[in-house]
């Protein structure tokens, strides 16, 4: 039988199953290989007190049949009972390790159990770790606060330069227009990240997908674009980025000179070199926690100051003069783009931009929802994922997060709006059309005008140039370390040098250059990286997918109302701004 050619395999030489009975297998063996030649008359007597302690001993004890009796040919050699001495002995050996097999496969089974159940508590202790790190889906409440913030910035102080030449209505107009296809082109923005994380969903689930290869990084706009364009255009989307920073930059340094200057008679020139370099020594030196309370400070500045000046603007002089005066002036024409002023198109789609913040509302909105509930299925064992998508359930989460995503960017997108229309009746029934710079006229005025303006316009300026220094230092600093090949306290230095000095020098061209740098801003990385890019790379997505037979309901659904004509007409709108724009300054430079 099996058994026997287990036991026989044991008592040839063969290695034993389980080391724990390797010694007590070879000594029963050996002891028995003793019985079996001395031909005891005591055999059974001598067995048992050879083999106390061990399975054979045991079996022995348990045998009612089994005596002690002395031989009848004590000490004569018999060949018939040796031969059923050694049968019996052969019997009580394969018992014996039949009995201890049993004893390790019950050992083995046991140990077995506590691994998988010590792996299960470990995996449920990781599992309880991750969640407890990972935050909850961000609320729409406070996505729609973080889109307004974005969008509040020390452009808003530009908006009189553009609402005192052309009138109230025509920049009323505008500002709805520009808010309009800057909402239109978040909402394509959410829909090609959704597309972006489906791409990357079937590639996990390829067959030939390779962990180490993944490099696509987060949901910025510069990745959206490598997924859809390739790196090259990810490549231009960084340096459409630094040229947007830089202009920032240095249109804030333009404007805190020029009512430095008009303040304290200081020197234009000194007026931008003096308050950047204060305000970059106190962002790079102080601590973060400090940077942090003086930005929330300046920020609540900000609002204080614009608050009480539409107090005062209800209450001094005569309201009804100054609502009739706000809409005599209407320049209609100035909507077009013409080669005789700076076009305001451009300058108001910067001063409602916040197409910065969309990548962190989609994580957090979008992706941390898709995430849980993936978590969540497979913690139940529910359905598996197919290769070429996501379960269905998945992709219904996911869409309602995305839908709680527009909403929150409508809600946060309709503050500026309508803080830029109340500041643009208010600047316009207040300044002198005839002025150059509206902000320094009405910093001539009464005290309960020139006061709150001063404060709004200290808190715009000081809260954007806080934030670009943090942000355009890390980013010099990642650029020079990976050119350089290394990090440390002498290239981070240089990289903050560099932040501060080149928007400096810039701003030395003087006072002029703060509307066609906002242009700038508005019409290229503006219009390229948030009214262009977006529905271009969710057009390109989408077709991609369909061309590898992805099935429909396997994708994010259409988040733009109208779907594939409205993400044309973005498409087209955002083209025909950059063109108008390159064709304007090129006829400028030819008359120059």
């Amino acid at each position: 039988p099996p058994s026997s050619q287990l036991t026989y395999s044991h008592i040839s030489g063969a290695r034993p199953v389980g080391g724990g009975c390797r010694h007590r297998i070879a000594e029963n063996t050996k002891k028995a290989s003793a019985l079996h030649a001395s031909h005891s008359s005591s055999f059974g007597s001598r067995l048992a007190s050879s083999t106390r302690g061990n399975p054979i001993s045991r079996l022995l004890n348990k045998s009612p049949n089994r005596r002690n009796k002395p031989s009848k040919r004590d000490g004569v050699p018999n060949t018939r009972s040796s031969l059923n001495k050694a049968s019996a002995l052969r019997n009580i050996v394969e018992d014996g390790l039949d009995l201890e097999i049993d004893e390790i496969e019950a050992e083995l089974r046991m140990k077995k159990a506590i691994s998988i159940r010590l792996t299960k508590i470990k995996d449920a202790q990781d599992d309880v770790r991750e969640k407890s790190r990972e935050p909850p889906p961000m609320k729409v409440k406070d996505a729609a606060s973080i889109i307004a913030g974005t969008a509040i910035g020390g452009g808003f102080l530009a908006l009189p330069s553009v609402t005192s030449p052309i009138g109230y209505g025509p920049t009323a107009l505008g500002l709805v227009a520009s808010w309009g296809f800057l909402l239109l082109s978040a909402f394509a923005f959410i829909e090609a990240a959704g597309l972006v994380s489906d791409a990357r969903s079937r590639k996990e689930k390829s067959p030939t997908y390779k962990q180490e290869e993944d490099t696509e990084g987060g949901l910025a706009i510069s990745s959206i674009i490598r997924e859809a364009f390739g790196k090259r255009w990810g490549i231009v989307s960084g340096l459409a980025f630094i040229a947007q920073m830089i202009a920032v930059m240095t249109i804030q340094v333009v404007k805190g000179a020029a009512i430095t200057s008009q303040l304290t008679g200081m020197p234009y020139a000194m007026g931008c070199i003096i308050p950047s370099v204060i305000a970059a020594s106190f962002v790079f030196l102080a601590r973060p926690e400090v940077v942090e309370s003086a930005n929330t400070s300046l920020t609540g500045m900000m609002i204080g100051g614009f608050a009480l000046l539409c107090v005062a603007a209800a209450t001094v002089g005569n309201a009804g003069a100054a609502s009739a005066t706000c809409f005599a002036r209407a320049d209609w024409a100035s909507l077009l783009p013409t080669s005789k002023a700076t076009w305001s198109i451009p300058v108001l789609m910067k001063l409602l931009a916040w197409g910065e913040a969309m990548p962190l509302l989609t994580e957090r909105i979008v992706e941390t929802t898709s995430k849980s509930s993936s978590r969540g299925k497979s913690d139940n064992n529910e359905e598996e994922t197919t290769i070429n998508g996501v379960a269905d359930d998945t992709i219904a989460i996911r869409a309602e997060a995305q839908k709680d995503a527009k909403t929150a960017t409508a809600l946060g997108a309709f503050v500026p709006l309508s803080l830029c229309l109340l500041w643009a009746a208010i600047s316009t029934a207040l300044v002198d059309p005839a002025s150059p710079d509206p902000i320094t006229f009405l910093l001539s005025t009464a005290p309960a005008i020139s006061v709150p303006v001063g404060l709004l316009s200290v808190g715009a300026i000081g809260t954007t140039l806080l934030a670009s220094f943090l942000a355009m230092s890390h980013f010099a600093s990642d650029v020079i370390c990976t050119f350089v090949g290394f990090c440390d306290l002498k290239w981070m230095n240089v990289a903050r040098l560099l932040t501060v000095a080149l928007p400096c020098v810039l701003a030395l061209a003087g006072p002029g250059l703060y509307l066609p740098l906002l242009a700038f801003s508005g019409a290229y990385p503006t219009t390229l990286l948030y009214g262009l890019a977006p529905p271009l790379a969710a057009l390109v997505l989408r077709h991609r997918a369909k061309k590898e037979g992805v099935d429909k309901s396997q994708l994010t659904p259409s988040m733009v109302p109208g779907g594939k004509p409205t993400i044309l007409l973005l498409i087209t709108t955002a083209l025909a701004i950059v063109g108008s724009c390159t064709g304007q300054a090129l006829m400028s430079v030819l008359k120059a």
